[in-house]
């Protein structure tokens, strides 16, 4: 459904989807439109048909089987598009915005509330039928089969809502994957080459590859941890700020320059104690532009002693 991106059809935000629908996806349109006004809308003609309830169960496992693999494929095209919004964004993407628009709103005004109340009426009405109840013996009653609607309405309203809470929690968990993987995918150095391979990233980075807002990267990067080979850490540590390199090279990440610093602290010996000078020094000479008041931050956050402290430390050992 989709195609490479290209200088003709992508721009700026990457691959598009063809215009095209496929004579495989087209038959399960329509296999799809046969099953459900055939089954759901004519129960009774189907029973009456058929003459064996069996048959008709196995037509209904069959068009549920139907409608789940046509779930699958519209959750494989979700998992696409980086927005929410299901088969709205694919219309939107794929044929522009006014058929989404007339989409969006004729299947909220009349598609959904119509097919909710047929169902509705045609399980009070059809239900005793394929249950075994006597016809001639008389219906509920109006009233009764008033009550039995509404109480159907509000069932399939309440099996939606617990859709929309697991729904919700299941989005959820894709916007921390979708996340997770574009930072992965940015910090890739990181987990081939360590701290000191670490990019400057910031959310607005993420937010802009995942079509996300920042809050949203904000939120769902907080107290969220993953594990890698190189060991726990928490989503926010990958973002680190930047800070300028010598002649206008590639920025530095301000989480490299930090552990740039405490591993030439381990490495100094007692005889040669680095002091922030001379670590300033060091740092410009590999095309780091930073000035000593920062070496000095950076040192106090790892809670590192000064040089003299050190030196006191390590003469007395």
């Amino acid at each position: 459904m989709s195609q490479p991106a290209g200088p003709e059809s992508t721009g700026a935000r990457g691959p598009t989807l063809l215009r095209a629908l496929g004579p495989g996806m087209a038959m399960a349109v329509v296999v799809g439109n046969v099953i459900g006004s055939g089954i759901y809308v004519k129960p009774g003609g189907i029973a009456r048909d058929a003459g064996d309830f069996r048959v008709i169960l196995a037509a209904w496992v069959l068009g549920g089987f139907i409608c789940v693999m046509g779930a699958l494929c519209l959750a494989e095209l979700g998992a696409m598009l980086p927005s929410a919004g299901g088969i709205y964004v694919y219309l939107r993407e794929a044929y522009g915005r006014p058929v989404a628009f007339l989409f969006g709103w004729t299947d909220f005004l009349f598609s959904k509330p119509g097919s909710v109340a047929a169902l509705t009426v045609i399980f009070v009405t059809s239900v005793p039928k394929l249950l075994g109840a006597d016809a001639s013996a008389g219906g509920p009653g109006p009233w009764l089969e008033l009550v039995e609607e509404v109480a159907v309405i509000g069932a399939l309203a309440w099996i939606n809502i617990l859709g929309v809470i697991w729904g919700g929690r299941v989005q959820g968990l894709t916007t921390i994957l979708k996340v997770a993987r574009e930072i992965v995918r940015q910090q890739d150095g990181f987990f081939r080459k360590g701290v000191s391979a670490l990019k400057p990233l910031v959310l607005r980075d993420i937010a802009l590859a995942t079509e996300l807002h920042e809050s949203t990267v904000s939120r769902v990067t907080s107290n969220k941890y993953i594990a890698t080979p190189r060991g726990l850490f928490e989503l926010k540590y990958f973002f680190t700020a930047s800070i300028q390199s010598i002649n206008g090279a590639e920025s530095h990440s301000a989480e490299a320059v930090r552990d740039r610093i405490r591993e030439m602290i381990e490495k100094e010996e007692s005889r040669e104690i680095l002091s922030d000078d001379r670590i300033v020094l060091l740092l410009t000479a590999d095309g780091v532009h930073i000035a000593r008041r920062t070496v000095a931050k950076y040192r106090e956050a790892m809670r590192i002693p000064s040089s003299v402290e050190r030196r006191r430390l390590k003469c007395s050992l």
